[in-house]
């Protein structure tokens, strides 16, 4: 709205001309079709760029706690093991369970009470996303050696954000301890 003394000076000669700031209903309603076509067409991009960097973020979050499992065993001169479990205690090769990883001091390939749990990991959203394994030696644990070395094991770990094989990372570890990202045209089959 105008005030009274700006409208009364043009009064008398022509129609007030006075300014409203603001928005009319049409442009209002314009603005939102437009909005709403924009956001139809945007979400589903935004879907796939959420995807791919959980993907990111939980493939560089495995290879952290792997590297983390071999420089404990290193640093502690003993086996250290990682392995999904339920109690903290025992391992269970169900890798869609919290991960543990503890010192194996006297290499019985089980947590006893004198043995500390180093870490535990949650990694993934049961549900939402996989993980497996797939190893020459017991797919129910990771071994590293105090040397930094897995017990005689290669393999790659499987993740999976879903059921399908869109949306899939893969992890592979050496006999000699080392880990690396499996580029696109060596991934295998391994979700769902």
């Amino acid at each position: 709205m105008c005030s009274n003394h700006a409208c009364q000076k043009y009064f008398y000669h022509t129609l007030p001309r006075c300014h409203q700031n603001g928005f009319t209903l049409a442009n209002l309603l314009t603005s939102l079709a437009i909005i709403a076509i924009v956001c139809t067409f945007a979400i589903p991009g935004f879907d796939s760029l959420w995807k791919k960097n959980r993907l990111r973020l939980q493939q560089n979050e495995l290879k952290r706690v792997l590297n983390y499992t071999r420089s404990q065993a290193i640093n502690t001169g003993s086996t250290a093991i990682i392995c999904p479990s339920n109690d903290d205690i025992n391992c269970s090769g169900n890798w869609q369970q919290p991960l543990i990883i503890f010192s194996d001091i006297n290499n019985n390939r089980s947590r006893d009470t004198n043995e500390p749990l180093l870490r535990k990991a949650i990694l993934i959203q049961p549900g939402r996303e996989t993980l497996a394994i797939r190893t020459s030696g017991s797919n129910n644990l990771l071994r590293y050696k105090a040397t930094g070395e897995t017990s005689g094991q290669n393999g790659r770990f499987f993740y999976c954000l879903g059921d399908t094989e869109e949306y899939r990372g893969q992890i592979i570890f050496l006999r000699t301890g080392r880990t690396r990202f499996a580029h696109e045209s060596e991934l295998q089959s391994g979700c769902g």
